[in-house]
């Protein structure tokens, strides 16, 4: 999902993206493999988020741009095009990286614990690889994962789903919910690669 959260602190777990133009197979399942995305890639969100990719360091896409449609030009990595380093309102994020590596490659039937935290708060994050299967986008009909996800923090709760794209490494969409809100429909609406 990263991914992060739109009223608290940042939707940690799912939308902020970055990675892979790559095709492996991960046990019969096309794309389970991550790589990163080349630096110039550029995508943009319903909910005002926005970056381009300025640098690659292992799993840390490093990207520039808008976490949301409140926090403007900044700097923060997104790893393995699933968390954000950083909040919707610009603090630093801590990623339990080693938890979301055993997630990957991905395949139907994958789980995962990732724990994040931002100073005092902390956020426990469960992610389940559900399906791969063919979705109509507005990039084509891709194959994509769909992973659930459930969030818990002392004075929070969310869950949802997102479909994540392996060849492109970045969520397409899905939905979220939080506390008593209504569900948020978030959709990936811009997908640049540089030439």
């Amino acid at each position: 999902m990263g991914l992060i959260r739109l009223g608290k602190i940042a939707l940690c777990a799912l939308i902020l993206l970055g990675s892979p133009l790559a095709s492996a197979v991960a046990e019969g399942e096309p794309g389970g493999t991550w790589r990163a995305p080349p630096i110039g890639t550029k995508a943009a969100f319903n909910y005002g988020g926005s970056w381009e990719v300025v640098a690659v360091d292992g799993a840390k896409v490093h990207v520039k741009g808008d976490l949301s449609s409140d926090t403007k030009n900044t700097t923060w990595f997104i790893y393995r095009g699933m968390l954000a380093s950083k909040t919707f309102d610009g603090r630093q994020m801590t990623i339990d990286a080693e938890a979301l590596d055993t997630l990957f490659p991905l395949k139907v039937g994958n789980k995962t614990t990732v724990r994040c935290s931002s100073g005092e708060w902390k956020l426990k994050i469960n992610y389940e690889v559900v399906a791969h299967k063919r979705v109509k986008t507005f990039l084509g009909v891709r194959q994509l994962f769909k992973i659930e996800f459930t969030e818990r923090a002392s004075d929070y709760r969310g869950y949802g789903w997102g479909f994540y794209d392996p060849e492109y490494g970045v969520w397409i969409g899905g939905d979220y919910t939080w506390g008593n809100n209504p569900t948020f429909k978030w959709r990936l609406t811009r997908l640049d690669l540089p030439e």
